[in-house]
């Protein structure tokens, strides 16, 4: 457990922040969930009206300023999705830390879940020696 920033964490405050920590993990997730639809419905909104207004005017602006527009939505929906994703991510430091606190059985919680062996092509890391020199050189400072 890391002291400097949990310190001793007893059991019903791990519960609590595991708790917290878990609607966190949700409402990030309903966040890029609802981004993509309506990223979606953007740029079809776009792409309809422009198509509608090339139609009537037959200028090729209206072909070319959608398809920079929908990139650039696009990417930045991309963007803010990845730096959900990251932060999601991110989170599961402090399960695993909450559940460590609880000493509750591993084969209910995240811990559990990793070592089943359900999770595809994931390196589990369960000590220092089992890091690269590289992902040494990253993690752990000097």
């Amino acid at each position: 457990m890391d002291p400097i920033l949990f310190g001793d964490l007893k059991s019903e405050d791990a519960r609590a922040l595991y708790q917290r920590t878990q609607e966190l993990h949700l409402l990030w997730s309903t966040v890029i969930s609802n981004l993509t639809g309506i990223s979606i419905s953007s740029v079809t909104f776009i792409w309809s009206f422009f198509i509608k207004s090339y139609i009537s005017a037959n200028n090729p602006l209206y072909v070319i300023l959608p398809g920079y527009l929908s990139l650039l939505l696009i990417g930045l929906w991309r963007l803010y999705a990845h730096y959900l994703d990251n932060c999601i991510a991110n989170l599961y430091r402090d399960f695993l830390i909450c559940e460590q606190a609880m000493n509750a059985p591993i084969e209910h919680f995240t811990t559990g879940y990793l070592f089943s062996g359900k999770v595809p092509n994931i390196k589990l890391i369960t000590s220092a020696s089992d890091l690269t020199a590289k992902e040494k050189d990253m993690l752990l400072p000097d």
